[in-house]
């Protein structure tokens, strides 16, 4: 799924926020905002270590 799609799912589902544990009243992150998080854990060399 693409940064942009992820922003639209959590925007448009309930279940997707759920599961972010994101309330109705909190703000939803922008694909750029998930992008800059997947490039920290990607030079930190954490993104192998979270699929394991």
């Amino acid at each position: 799924m693409s940064d942009e799609e992820l922003e639209y799912q959590v925007n448009d589902r309930l279940s997707f926020m759920r599961f972010l544990g994101l309330g109705l009243a909190e703000s939803i992150p922008d694909a750029t905002t998930v992008w800059l998080f997947r490039q920290q854990f990607k030079q930190q060399g954490l993104i192998e270590e979270l699929f394991e």
